[in-house]
């Protein structure tokens, strides 16, 4: 969709009618998959008793967001969006921030850990490293959550992302990401790295998007590498938020030409060996 035609959709949903349109076919859909609502229940159950004017409105919707079919109509995947995002409170969440002491240390240098909530964002922080991680949640996921368990939702929203951006898939827009490997500024490219060491960056050629993932947190994705966890008694995909920042993995360059990179991962008195390419991607693992 070029910028004309969003610009186009986007000011059809400028009325309360039509928003109400949309919310009553997405709770149809909630009530049953396959449903599909006849003019007049439609117009029942949005509440407009002028027949002309709903049909006004509803034609407005129709093409884009809503699909007339012969048992009635129904909602296109736009729509479905639209309602999502009201539901989920991205247009009409308060700005409000809320910054809350957690009973978890810093994995790095020990200190009290504080989430932060606003503007969509769940920020993990602490004094002495500052930020730590960064997630985008949208307003409706803190209704009803305590703060651990705002956590463990951003920690699977996390790894969902990361499994998405590893996949080649952006997390967003579902454009293709591209894959390289960051060095931090303070360390050469060809050296011998520790934690917290090069992360795998992924670019969205489409949106505005990229994730950036330690190696040891793309390793991680590894069938052999869940394995060697779950062996161990450890289900990675239950790791606290914080675990994202993997400290204590070993990372070291194999090989420069081509570019190789080692991550090796430690559990009780085994260890588990990945080499990761410049994309980020596991061509190699050895379990000791």
């Amino acid at each position: 969709m070029d910028e004309m035609a969003a610009t186009d959709a986007f000011s059809v949903l400028g009325n309360d009618i039509r928003v109400g349109i949309l919310r009553e076919l997405a709770d149809a859909m909630g009530e049953s998959p396959d449903s599909r609502l006849s003019f007049s229940t439609l117009r029942e159950r949005v509440g407009v008793r002028d027949p002309g004017k709903f049909n006004y409105h509803l034609d407005r919707l129709r093409g884009t967001f809503v699909e007339k079919t012969d048992d009635g109509y129904v909602l296109r995947y736009p729509g479905l969006m639209v309602v999502s995002a009201i539901r989920a409170g991205t247009y009409t969440g308060g700005d409000d921030t809320e910054t809350v002491e957690t009973d978890r240390d810093c994995p790095r240098c020990g200190d009290g850990l504080t989430v932060t909530y606003g503007d969509g964002f769940l920020e993990l922080s602490c004094d002495e490293d500052d930020l730590l991680s960064r997630v985008l949640l949208p307003p409706g996921a803190t209704e009803g959550r305590t703060t651990e368990e705002l956590l463990e939702l951003a920690n699977r929203s996390a790894r969902r992302d990361m499994s998405h951006a590893a996949d080649g898939v952006c997390p967003y827009c579902w454009g293709q990401v591209d894959a390289t490997i960051r060095w931090p500024e303070a360390t050469s490219r060809f050296e011998d790295t520790s934690a917290p060491g090069p992360k795998v960056r992924y670019d969205c050629g489409r949106c505005w998007a990229n994730v950036e993932v330690p190696l040891a947190g793309v390793a991680t994705l590894h069938p052999a590498v869940v394995a060697f966890y779950h062996d161990h008694g450890v289900n990675v995909h239950d790791w606290p938020f914080v675990g994202l920042s993997y400290s204590g993995t070993e990372q070291s360059i194999v090989s420069e030409d081509p570019v190789r990179v080692s991550v090796t991962l430690r559990e009780d008195d085994e260890e588990m060996r990945v080499v990761l390419d410049d994309e980020g991607t596991v061509v190699d693992t050895k379990r000791d």
